[in-house]
């Protein structure tokens, strides 16, 4: 009797740690296997073509979309965006190219791509083509689900970046550092935007203040 309830007790012990080390390799909300799990399936492409592309796709962090309406409308938003990008990749890109998402619970999706739609070699000019089709697309995508505000505070960051097999360079190395590139590409936006705005403001704010003041005076 003991002995049989030492062999229950182990069995879910192991289906608890089965359980926690699958719930750290795939998302949970969109179903996207995160980065680690298909790591060694991209070193694989990465060696096999010896340049590949990568598209990283992420929601705004200024929408506030998550702070206005919940976490649970914000899961929900990011699972339409991914299941958007599934779509899209289904239809236009090749079998290998690879999707994921950066971290479970994130909202940061990266489309590694293998060659063009003739399979010719990614070029940054093919790359950017495809991720402004990728935005049209999710932002037509989302406009057409949620009601008129949420759209209007959605704004998809991107970035592009080659990576390039060197054999000077663990493969890993190569792949996390272009990841890193994409990242400060679409930080950059983030920037450009948040500089565009304030030039709009400032001049508004001022004549809207001197209209204020001499309706007092």
């Amino acid at each position: 009797m003991q002995a049989n309830f030492s062999k229950e007790k182990d069995f879910f012990t192991i289906r608890t740690e089965w359980l926690k080390f699958k719930a750290s390799l795939f998302d949970h909300n969109t179903g996207l296997p995160v980065l680690p799990l298909v790591l060694e399936e991209i070193r694989r492409l990465l060696e096999d073509r010896g340049q590949i592309g990568l598209i990283y796709l992420s929601f705004s962090k200024d929408g506030c979309i998550e702070a206005i309406y919940g976490w649970d409308v914000y899961d929900q938003a990011i699972r339409e965006f991914a299941r958007a990008i599934e779509q899209l990749k289904r239809k236009i890109f090749a079998s290998e190219d690879i999707l994921v998402i950066l971290n479970v619970r994130g909202d940061e999706i990266l489309l590694f791509i293998s060659s063009t739609n003739t399979g010719d070699t990614v070029t940054e000019a093919y790359l950017e083509g495809l991720a402004e089709e990728i935005e049209i697309h999710l932002k037509s995508s989302m406009f057409s689900l949620y009601p008129e505000k949420i759209p209007q505070k959605i704004a998809i960051h991107r970035g592009v970046a080659l990576i390039v097999r060197d054999p000077m360079i663990r493969m890993e190395r190569c792949i996390y550092q272009g990841i890193e590139e994409t990242k400060r590409i679409a930080l950059y936006q983030i920037e450009r935007r948040e500089m565009k705005l304030l030039s709009f403001i400032n001049p508004l704010f001022i004549l809207t203040l001197l209209i204020f003041l001499g309706t007092k005076l």
